[in-house]
């Protein structure tokens, strides 16, 4: 693990002084045929992201529903470490994740895979890339996902961004429909490295976690979106993960290893979907503007 954190120390130094991505490295794509997925993946990343949901025994299983990352996010990391793109490592940070599920996929399946560069453009915050990931059998797309990556700004927000986040926030319903603890432990950032084959070093090294401005190492963002997708499918759908349509939140905050973390649901208007936040020990929120969506 150690040599593959290692590994991102050259694109580091390299894009170290880089202010701008190269805006004409949007659409660029990989393409690739992936499964059957061994069970021995499927039971480490089940664990790692503490799903004990039994359906994962079976014969034949369906995979996790976010095992989608442990495919998907290498031809991720190819993307951020092109030498084409200049991103700059130390400055990124995981913005938003979404998930759209038409099956389930089964552990026996062959399918084949597209990643692409989605856009590159400039928001308050700073440079963010909108990387797209599909799982398709056939013609027929099963998995979608949309990671959104921030290049953090070396200046202070803009007047107009302040007030944006400060409207998202004030929008958020407020009336509750359920509470679910989540509860992190101390080395599970490791074990998701493993599962999950991200290994940042702000998840796996202390010491380049804080070069890049954190107090130590943290939770992996998809972990956590993980996470709450099991607590959820457990509470509303009894862990029935084939009535899951969609998973989508923002990462707010940095979770910490060993972080006792809470969900809290709100009532919706709309049939099928509930929106929730996660809050820290300190109140403070770390995934928001979450929307889990389920069939009938």
């Amino acid at each position: 693990m150690i040599t593959d954190s290692l590994k991102l120390i050259v694109p580091v130094i390299r894009n170290f002084n880089s202010f701008r991505m190269n805006r004409d490295m949007a659409g660029y794509t990989l393409e690739s045929t992936i499964g059957p997925f061994p069970l021995k993946d499927i039971a480490e990343y089940a664990a790692a992201t503490k799903d004990y949901n039994p359906i994962y025994t079976a014969e034949n299983p369906p995979v996790p529903p976010f095992f989608i990352s442990r495919v998907v996010y290498p031809y991720i990391n190819k993307i951020m470490i092109h030498r084409e793109l200049k991103l700059n490592l130390l400055r990124l940070v995981h913005a938003h994740q979404s998930l759209t599920w038409t099956r389930q996929i089964k552990a026996d399946e062959i399918l084949q895979m597209k990643v692409l560069v989605k856009i590159i453009e400039n928001t308050p915050a700073g440079e963010m890339i909108e990387i797209a990931g599909q799982l398709l059998s056939g013609q027929k797309v099963i998995v979608e996902s949309t990671t959104g990556l921030i290049i953090r700004s070396r200046e202070k927000h803009t007047e107009a961004g302040l007030k944006a986040q400060k409207k998202s926030k004030d929008e958020k319903s407020t009336k509750e429909f359920f509470k679910l603890d989540i509860q992190t432990e101390e080395g599970q950032q490791l074990k998701y490295a493993r599962a999950s084959n991200d290994h940042n070093f702000i998840h796996t090294n202390n010491i380049l976690a804080k070069a890049a401005g954190l107090p130590r190492t943290i939770m992996h963002g998809v972990c956590l979106l993980s996470m709450a997708c099991s607590a959820m499918s457990g509470h509303v759908l009894k862990g029935d993960t084939g009535k899951l349509k969609g998973i989508s939140c923002r990462f707010s905050k940095p979770a910490f290893p060993g972080d006792k973390l809470t969900l809290v649901a709100y009532k919706s208007k709309e049939k099928n979907e509930i929106p929730f936040t996660v809050f820290n020990k300190s109140d403070k929120v770390v995934l928001k503007d979450g929307l889990f969506r389920f069939k009938k």
